[in-house]
């Protein structure tokens, strides 16, 4: 986990993170580091900041980002030549902070999906001056690498630091001595192994701590490595870190079911079977009102029910092609107009229809009719909309959900990514995953039937 980055409060706004900016405002005294390593290879870490405001801060920035990249620990141990820059080592899982706490201030906390994670330290009296001591405590998860015959703390207490630090101080103590004193090394300078500003020593082979013996300048990190024997620490389960992500399916289920039996449960009917569709309900009608959908196929059964009423009719003829085999083709014939009273979506079909020639070949229609279908559907809507089928607002609730998933999939599926390639697991697109389908679920799930649209499906 990368440590050591403290900005004043505009910083962030008015500043690029790549830059080198002399921060004038404060000045940072003494920069302490308290390090526990837990035999479940989490650390707790206490910061002890010691600054100097050199005008009034109403507050300041404290970063973290995630070390996803190490050297080699035995490059850093024993080497001092410059290859050891171009030897950086990815991290298949990279530390995580958590349970963050400033003692006695006002702070929040903001993550950037995990590529940096921010906490803004408010002042309760109006602004900092003068001397101040800040203790900044959190635990670091997944912070030990692992490896066949051992394992390994690879730590950066500081990196790039911004501002000048005229003493730092770390320690690192063991949840238990070891039988003999572990292999170990801490490094300052650019990139952390250019020059030694500070030597390391263990006492009791339990805890490891340090001084520095100039002052820190811009720009220049501390990194501190230790080498435990196997089975020192126990290696967690890094596949089922980010699993409690899988809580907020089950909790989006029980809010949408609750929703559901609310405003989107019809009420039960007895269904009685008939060999004939009720003369008060239009056969597209009864198919939208069965599914909550509008179907293509919906519409095109008006034609059998225009038949069946004597409007038209379909014929069948045997077409000769080239001489060489015949060709059924099928005919529609409008026998006679609709009625007036008949729905606009019904006349704006049958016009359609029939609105080049008659009788019309039924292969022609296949590639002219979809305008006209286009808008019959719409007047179809706006039909069911004006007879009262459905509970008012119940269909727009399921349409909101349906907008609601869309902006979901917009907005939280790209910090999704960043989740997974910054966090190394897939825990919370699993999650977004499930969230959507539940959602889509009830999405159609959602309109709720009048007790009209109910006594027609009986029907």
């Amino acid at each position: 986990m990368t440590v050591g980055m403290i900005f004043p409060k505009d910083f962030l706004t008015e500043t690029k993170f790549s830059e080198q900016v002399p921060l004038k405002s404060f000045t940072v005294k003494k920069y302490d580091i308290y390090v526990k390593v837990n035999k479940n290879a989490t650390l707790d870490v206490t910061e002890t900041i010691h600054l100097h405001f050199n005008k009034s801060e109403e507050s300041f920035y404290r970063i973290f980002k995630p070390q996803r990249f190490r050297y080699p620990f035995k490059a850093l141990l024993w080497s001092e030549v410059d290859e050891v820059m171009t030897s950086q080592i990815p991290r298949p899982h990279p530390p995580a902070i958590k349970n963050i706490v400033v003692d006695n201030q006002d702070f929040s906390v903001r993550d950037f999906s995990g590529f940096l994670k921010t906490i803004d330290i408010k002042s309760k009296a109006g602004g900092f001056t003068g001397d101040q001591q800040f203790i900044i405590k959190y635990r670091i998860i997944d912070a030990i690498d692992f490896f066949e015959d051992h394992s390994e703390l690879y730590f950066s207490f500081i990196d790039a630091a911004t501002n000048a630090i005229d003493t730092v101080s770390f320690s690192v103590e063991l949840y238990k001595a070891l039988p003999d004193q572990p292999i170990s090394f801490v490094r300052t300078g650019i990139n952390s192994f250019r020059q030694n500003n500070l030597s390391g020593k263990w006492a009791n082979n339990k805890i490891f701590s340090g001084t520095t013996t100039a002052r820190f300048e811009p720009g220049q990190e501390l990194t501190a490595g230790i080498n435990f024997p196997k089975d020192f620490i126990t290696q967690p389960n890094y596949n089922l870190r980010g699993i409690e992500w899988l809580i907020a399916p089950g909790v989006i289920f029980i809010i949408m079911f609750i929703i559901w039996m609310i405003w989107g449960k019809d009420d039960k009917v007895t269904i009685q079977t008939e060999f004939y569709p009720p003369d008060s309900i239009s056969p597209n009608v009864a198919g939208y009102l069965i599914d909550n959908r509008l179907n293509r196929r919906d519409l095109t059964a008006l034609i059998p029910y225009w038949g069946a009423n004597g409007y038209l009719k379909v014929t069948e003829e045997d077409r000769d092609v080239l001489g060489v085999y015949k060709k059924k083709k099928y005919f529609l014939k409008k026998l006679k107009e609709l009625p007036a009273n008949v729905m606009a979506f019904e006349k704006t079909l049958f016009n359609g229809i029939f609105a080049w020639k008659n009788p019309v070949e039924l292969s022609d229609l296949k590639n002219s009719l979809y305008t006209t279908m286009d808008t019959a559907k719409g007047q179809l809507e706006a039909e069911i909309d004006s007879q009262a089928y459905y509970v008012k607002n119940s269909r727009k609730i399921g349409k909101t959900i349906i907008l609601a998933i869309a902006v979901l999939i917009v907005y939280a599926g790209g910090f999704i990514i960043i989740g997974l390639i910054s966090e190394g697991t897939i825990w919370q697109a699993a999650a977004l995953i499930f969230s959507l389908i539940i959602l889509v679920l009830f999405a159609l799930l959602m309109p709720k039937k009048t007790k009209k649209a109910m006594r027609s499906i009986a029907n």
